[in-house]
């Protein structure tokens, strides 16, 4: 047998007690809004900075997750005073798994370029999703002179997957195999052309 979340089971609840004595409107609003509030809160822990190895000079940190404006806190967080004193000159963000998704991770973006900067330190965002890229390269003059955006064709990953409906918000991410979608794909396209 399944439970339910707590959570869920707090919003069915008030959603229960509103509708008491109001209407059912303002009941699904107010459920909508803890919900709101409780899906932020959650998503806000999800962003993950994973180091590597230092070589030659270099820190790399592959960022995981959304940045947006309820991950900030978290995001700078992981950066202590004394990660940043101990890292060498060059440290680079590699954003191949994770997104910026508002201008509150810009100014994220910018307060850890500036922690970087106090200690002669330049930072640079690599390996951009094309969503992230966009962004980036909007607020590219809002960014504090400590971060160097790569903006290189190399460097910003391919938007793979041009026939899709751009409603469906799909990206790659690239440690899963699409090899069998694709097969599929080819595959029903060989049918209707066939037809």
């Amino acid at each position: 047998m399944q439970q339910i979340r707590r959570m869920d089971a707090l919003v069915i609840l008030t959603v229960t007690l509103v509708t008491l004595f109001t209407d059912l409107a303002t009941a699904v609003a107010v459920g909508m809004v803890i919900s709101l509030f409780y899906f932020a809160l959650e998503t806000s822990s999800a962003v993950q900075v994973v180091p590597r190895e230092p070589s030659e000079g270099v820190q790399i940190y592959d960022v995981h997750g959304t940045l947006f404006f309820g991950s900030t806190s978290h995001f700078l967080e992981l950066f202590p005073e004394a990660v940043v004193k101990k890292d060498p000159e060059d440290v680079r963000l590699v954003f191949e798994t994770g997104h910026v998704a508002d201008f509150s991770a810009v100014q994220a973006l910018n307060k850890l370029g500036e922690r970087y900067g106090v200690y002669g330190k330049r930072l640079t965002l690599e390996k951009l999703m094309p969503k992230t890229h966009r962004v980036l390269s909007r607020a590219q003059g809002l960014l504090v002179e400590e971060i160097t955006l790569s903006l290189d064709e190399q460097m910003v990953l391919p938007n793979l997957e041009p026939e899709l409906p751009s409603h469906l918000h799909i990206e790659r991410v690239p440690s899963v195999d699409f090899s069998y979608v694709e097969r599929r794909r080819s595959h029903s396209r060989d049918e209707s052309d066939s037809a």
